[in-house]
């Protein structure tokens, strides 16, 4: 299940001991309701005074050596971009996927999941840090690799219109946004066309964060709300 900071804080979640808390990372979101970086990062923490087993991206600067510091349980790491329990390095990106070298606890695999991006595949090694916490053998999580698929509106390839290639991803930060840009540009294509859009009312301080994320990155832009609601 996903646990929310705002769930946290709400104590929503109150009295529930976890199995496994998975941390991904920490980057500015819901500020307005926890009114800064901070707060909102103290919230997530919490999760992990309340689980038995932990999953740690080590690659994430905000928070990863915070969970380390106070967890007490067994902790599995993984990281994109250096040794850890779960590692993987890209080889190559296909439109039907990505190949990569999977290194788990000295031992190596070459995998080849239906997902893109290097924040796609980090979400596998955290997914797949989970089911080593629950005994699950790595030959069986190998073979369920190749039968992957992502929940809609998630780097989601729309496939009714054949002369042109539209993905559809609910990238509502800068920083999920400029990744996504940054996958879909590995992809082979001729003209990228970027359109934001999102409800104007949510958070209208991230606007010019996200303008700026993504400003230059394509052939064209288009920014749009489908409620702007009152100027602010």
């Amino acid at each position: 299940m996903e646990v929310t900071s705002i769930a946290i804080e709400q104590k929503r979640v109150e009295g529930i001991l976890f199995d496994i808390a998975v941390h991904t990372n920490l980057t500015p979101d819901h500020l307005d309701f926890h009114n800064s970086l901070e707060e909102y990062k103290k919230a997530k923490l919490k999760l992990f005074t309340r689980a038995k087993k932990a999953v740690v991206n080590l690659d994430d600067e905000g928070m990863s050596k915070d969970i380390l510091s106070l967890f007490k349980g067994q902790v599995i790491t993984y990281s994109m971009k250096q040794k850890a329990d779960v590692f993987a390095k890209v080889i190559k990106v296909e439109k039907t996927g990505t190949v990569f070298q999977l290194h788990v606890s000295g031992d190596n695999y070459l995998v080849k999941a239906p997902i893109h991006g290097d924040y796609n595949t980090a979400n596998f090694l955290a997914a797949f840090s989970a089911c080593l916490h629950m005994k699950i053998s790595i030959q069986d999580l190998l073979k369920a690799a190749n039968f992957i698929t992502g929940p809609e509106g998630r780097f989601q390839l729309l496939t009714n219109h054949p002369s042109h290639q539209i993905i559809l991803d609910y990238a509502h930060t800068p920083e999920a946004l400029e990744s996504l840009v940054k996958a879909i540009k590995n992809l082979p294509h001729k003209r990228l066309i970027l359109m934001v859009t999102g409800v104007g009312l949510r958070d209208p301080k991230q606007r010019p964060f996200i303008g700026k994320a993504v400003d230059g990155k394509a052939d064209e832009i288009v920014v749009t709300v489908d409620y702007p609601g009152p100027y602010k």
